[in-house]
């Protein structure tokens, strides 16, 4: 396990470089992204006080992160329109949002109950083309856009239906990757399957699309 996790971590570090190489014009926004998000240690104070609110179970507030070429190949993958925008509920390191800037969309939207991650993210991304919303998704509007990330697979599923509620009010044509394969309600097609290799593991991902 602990081979294959740096095997794939290396690999995905290796594919950004290429990427980069190809496109000199994005080191300017990776690279200070990607040395943050290196040396961000999360805070243990913002960790027991989201703990202390009693909103928050079991692993719920797992902020491990997915590789910046995972989510550049699934952003590819979902064949957004021109100036899209994209909404990550559980934003995270801001994997999601860097790579939907790289992909052209022309707004990202980062929700996480993190202020930490929030407030460490702002600085890194462009505030002309870049949201961040730090709070819990389930009391939040979810925010209007063409793609949203939903990687849930620690929460609850009680909290996970809350948010299925919520993702309801989006407009018909937005698209979702999600962790999990139990969108019921009607108004979501499945429209594919994806194997992503993860360093350490492998996950099946979901894209749906409103209709």
């Amino acid at each position: 396990m602990f081979f294959h996790f740096i095997f794939f971590h290396t690999v995905y570090f290796l594919r950004l470089c290429a990427f980069l190489m190809r496109r000199p014009q994005h080191i300017s926004l990776v690279g200070p992204w990607l040395l943050w998000s290196l040396r961000f240690k999360k805070s243990d104070f913002e960790a027991r006080r989201l703990r202390l609110t009693g909103r928050f179970e079991g692993d719920e507030l797992n902020t491990l992160g997915t590789p910046l070429m995972v989510a550049h190949d699934l952003i590819k993958l979902a064949k957004l329109p021109d100036a899209s925008i994209l909404v990550d509920l559980g934003a995270g390191h801001g994997a999601f949002l860097v790579a939907g800037l790289l992909n052209g969309c022309a707004k990202v939207v980062g929700v996480d109950a993190h202020s930490d991650l929030t407030s460490g993210l702002r600085p890194l991304l462009p505030e002309s083309t870049c949201e961040l919303i730090s709070g819990d998704c389930r009391e939040l509007l979810i925010p209007t856009g063409n793609l949203y990330i939903a990687a849930w697979t620690t929460w609850t599923p009680q909290t996970r239906a809350q948010i299925r509620q919520q993702l309801q009010f989006v407009p018909k044509g937005a698209k979702l990757w999600v962790w999990t394969h139990e969108m019921e309600e009607p108004e979501w097609a499945l429209r594919r399957v994806h194997r992503v290799q993860m360093p350490g593991y492998m996950i099946q991902v979901f894209l749906y699309e409103k209709v």
